[in-house]
């Protein structure tokens, strides 16, 4: 996190990390100015972190419901029709971009207009031949004509989203668009089923829960996306090769990637690149919505503790349990546990107060329910993601909207 001190205003730049993610929105509740300073070519840099590209998202869209008019700034150049043209390699650029306009110096609305149509024109001819770093998806809720993604929608006109089967296609477009096939080596068609039963149902409850608001008025800023990224195995254990224990800062997902990586005790561990694995796969979903806790409560939520937004969340991720009326309804999320259980996946939450995660790499039997046949299902246990292997919550800054990260290994493990 950059901070700038003036004499009428602090700026917020691009995050580094995921913690300084939530440092900066702690900055928002404090009732300081902010002037928020977006360097286009900083927000290429963030992708090298995992998760950090996706969660700047979050950020992004958070800052922008809190800032003033003309109060956010986009790079340098000369030339106002350049300004949101740098914004297009990154999905938190993109995210920006699409926000209404008003809020971004130098952008007026013509211009804001123009960039929505050329982007939304463009995305619905993805995927295109080229492999990228990232691969996201869009969905401008407000946009009058063909802002639904024709990927995630069967029928845009009517708002179907697109089957199960046509989320299994989906997989294969986005893994495709951000990994060479020669690197996989048919990890696809093995984790496709997997892979899609969970992106289909993670988008699906943004659908269900996220386009209205807790008042059931529409919400007319509503975004909401897919985001993709492959992280090779080399990039990964370059990071651990060298230590001989986590250092205290670790956050929850570097512990993940460690236990996955790491062979010999834990008290000494000797990190090596798994030859039949060739790297993690970020699956995101976003949306700009009320988020978990207060869809569950029925309300706002800013005044409720850090306990009872996590168990609003909770109640969200459990079996049969559901804000939607509409009946089958309640079984999304938590299927997206028992998928995750087989492939050793890892998934964190950050909703309104609420930050938390869940990991498949060890302990992965740990908090099972055993049924009367003799299988077991995985109770709706998550950790705080600053105390890691605790459930107690922590204080978060509060968020706008919800996403959800999911982090997969592919190969053998």
């Amino acid at each position: 996190m950059s901070i700038e001190n003036s004499s009428s205003a602090e700026t917020l730049s691009v995050p580094v990390s995921l913690g300084d993610v939530d440092k900066d929105l702690a900055e928002i509740g404090r009732g300081k100015s902010l002037v928020i300073s977006i360097d286009p070519v900083n927000l290429l840099r963030i992708g090298d972190t995992p998760m950090l590209e996706s969660s700047t998202i979050q950020w992004i869209s958070t800052l922008w419901h809190s800032a003033r008019s003309d109060s956010i700034e986009i790079g340098q150049l000369e030339g106002e029709d350049q300004r949101l043209k740098q914004l297009v390699p990154s999905a938190p650029g993109v995210v920006l971009a699409l926000l209404p306009s008003g809020k971004i110096k130098g952008v007026n609305r013509r211009l804001a207009a123009t960039f929505r149509k050329q982007f939304i024109d463009h995305q619905s001819h993805w995927p295109d031949l080229a492999v990228s770093n990232s691969a996201f998806l869009v969905c401008l809720d407000s946009y009058p004509k063909g802002g639904l993604s024709r990927k995630l929608y069967a029928d845009p006109s009517r708002g179907q989203v697109t089957d199960w089967e046509g989320f299994r296609l989906l997989v294969y477009d986005l893994i495709n668009s951000v990994v060479e096939e020669s690197k996989i080596r048919g990890e696809i068609s093995r984790r496709v089923d997997n892979i899609s039963s969970i992106l289909f149902e993670l988008f699906k409850n943004t659908h269900d829960h996220a386009r209205i608001g807790v008042d059931g008025s529409v919400i007319s800023d509503s975004v909401r996306g897919i985001y993709s990224r492959f992280y090779p195995i080399e990039d990964i254990a370059r990071s651990f090769k060298e230590i001989k224990g986590l250092p205290e800062e670790t956050d929850a997902l570097g512990h993940y990637f460690h236990n996955i990586l790491k062979s010999g005790p834990i008290s000494q561990p000797r990190v090596v690149a798994k030859r039949d694995l060739s790297g993690f796969l970020e699956l995101s979903v976003f949306d700009a919505g009320p988020g978990m806790a207060a869809r569950w409560k029925g309300r706002d939520v800013s005044n409720c503790d850090p306990k009872e937004q996590y168990d609003a969340v909770i109640h969200c991720l459990s079996k049969g349990n559901s804000s939607s009326s509409t009946r089958g309804r309640g079984f999304g999320l938590w299927r997206v546990l028992q998928e995750l259980i087989k492939v050793k996946g890892f998934i964190r939450i950050r909703t309104n107060r609420v930050h938390i995660y869940r990991q498949y790499a060890i302990l992965e039997k740990l908090h099972m329910e055993r049924h009367a046949d003799g299988h077991e299902t995985p109770k709706e246990k998550f950790y705080d993601w600053r105390k890691l292997y605790t459930s107690s919550p922590s204080e978060y800054p509060s968020v706008n909207g919800t996403i959800i990260s999911i982090m997969l290994p592919l190969g053998e493990l």
